[in-house]
């Protein structure tokens, strides 16, 4: 049993490695074309900011590691770790907004798994957060007023099919 452990371990070790040069080779240009930081805040979170703007790309630490991008209007009350209330996923963004089926996550079993998310990732950010990394968050009530509808939604399911 040791051995397959000890692979995965070290699969893990590849993949924080990998994560650590993967966002910086990926996310720099499009931070710098919407005048934007990117800087680590851990081995496993970065964060892409302007005056208006706070991205967090966070490498999960599941059972099966993947790549969490979200996007907030700049806050001084940042958190790496928590979810903030008017924080979204990247993937909720296009869904709700773009009326697009969202992107589902890739699973990270090497480092190359970890380069092709980044720079598929990067480049969604790219195409569907530019409004928000401009610093143009009009749209955002629209978007909590979606991601509402959704959980009445689940909860009214889960109630229905308790019954």
């Amino acid at each position: 049993m040791a051995p397959s452990w000890n692979v995965t371990l070290m699969q893990s070790d590849d993949i924080k490695r990998t994560f650590g040069t993967a966002v910086p080779d990926h996310f720099s240009e499009v931070a710098a074309r919407y005048g934007c930081t990117l800087s680590a805040v851990s081995s496993t979170v970065f964060r892409m900011q302007s005056t208006s703007c706070d991205v967090k790309i966070r490498l999960s630490d599941a059972h099966q590691p993947d790549i969490i991008v979200t996007i907030a209007p700049r806050s001084e009350e940042w958190d790496a770790e928590a979810i903030q209330s008017n924080e979204f996923g990247l993937g909720v963004v296009i869904s709700c907004l773009f009326k697009r089926d969202a992107p589902r996550p890739k699973k990270l079993r090497t480092g190359d798994d970890v380069r092709r998310e980044t720079q598929r990732l990067a480049h969604l950010l790219d195409i569907y957060g530019g409004r928000s990394l401009r610093g143009d968050f009009s749209e955002w009530p629209r978007l909590r007023a979606c991601v509402d509808a959704r959980v009445k939604a689940r909860s009214a399911s889960r109630g229905a099919a308790s019954d």
